[in-house]
């Protein structure tokens, strides 16, 4: 990684990327960038807590090496990343990266709802019951919930583990 910039956007969003062209003759240039990872914070005042965390900034976008172009008309402050920075976003890269070469070799989460429904279709209400209990943990039903009955408690079940408040 060899140019990294940290940009302030006109929508308040601040970005870090890897900046491989930047043509500063024209004055509507377009910047082309990769690696990018939008800055997000996040502030406690009550406690007097500031986290900062990077997130993919163009979503569904998984592979760092993508390449974006920015329009420099949409960039306020243009400046070299902190050492601590830069030092995170490296780390987050690397992070990146070695998710995307694990879940290559997993099977992908990507469903085929044709498969499924194929699948389920014969199944009666019962083994269906059973299917989603064995796949989700217990599911409660409409039918099961009695709005009138004193449940003595603001706790709903959620999954086999926790509760949802």
């Amino acid at each position: 990684m060899k140019n990294i910039k940290q940009f302030k956007l006109t929508n308040n969003e601040e970005i870090v990327c890897e900046v491989l062209e930047w043509d500063t003759q024209d004055d509507i240039a377009d910047i082309l960038i990769s690696k990018t990872l939008r800055i997000v914070t996040v502030e406690d005042y009550a406690r007097g807590y500031k986290f900062f965390a990077f997130r993919p900034w163009l979503s569904f976008t998984e592979d760092p090496e993508s390449l974006q172009t920015l329009n420099s008309s949409h960039v306020v402050v243009a400046s070299n990343p902190s050492p601590d920075l830069l030092k995170h976003y490296k780390a987050c890269i690397y992070s990146i990266r070695a998710d995307l070469k694990n879940s290559n070799k997993k099977r992908k989460a990507y469903i085929n709802t044709d498969e499924i429904a194929h699948a389920v279709e014969e199944l009666t209400e019962e083994e269906m019951d059973q299917f989603l209990a064995e796949k989700y943990g217990h599911m409660v039903r409409e039918d099961d919930f009695d709005p009138d009955s004193d449940l003595g408690s603001n706790i709903i079940p959620f999954k086999p583990k926790g509760t949802l408040h």
